[in-house]
């Protein structure tokens, strides 16, 4: 979820997804984020 090229900022929307869901994003897209909140949370040492 690393932005290339730019140091310290992540993405945490549909647009990691490597296909398009067929149904509401909603849900995968919390799934995302609190994946993504929790990934943070570690690699920062909170």
């Amino acid at each position: 979820m690393k932005v290339h090229g730019v140091e310290g900022l992540r993405v945490a929307d549909a647009s990691v997804f490597p296909r398009v869901p067929t149904g509401n994003t909603q849900a995968p897209c919390a799934v995302v984020g609190e994946k993504a909140a929790r990934a943070i949370i570690e690699y920062n040492g909170f």
